[in-house]
């Protein structure tokens, strides 16, 4: 299992790598606009489609009646 998360990881590092900085910023600054950025880029990694890409969209859902799916 560790060699196939491994392998996976190492195919998208760059990615990865770009979404931790994105969030890295975002937690040293105070930007929540910024962690979701990094956020919506690691879930693109893996496959997902991001219910929200900032602070007003997950506002919004969370005002909502749409379910919130993790």
């Amino acid at each position: 299992m560790e060699e196939k998360v491994s392998g996976y990881l190492a195919e998208d590092i760059a990615a990865f790598m770009t979404g931790f900085d994105y969030m890295d910023q975002g937690f040293e600054t105070g930007d929540s606009d910024l962690v979701i950025k990094g956020n919506v880029v690691i879930q693109r990694v893996l496959g997902r489609e991001p219910q929200f890409t900032n602070q007003k969209e997950f506002d919004d859902l969370m005002e909502s009646e749409e379910v919130f799916q993790l």
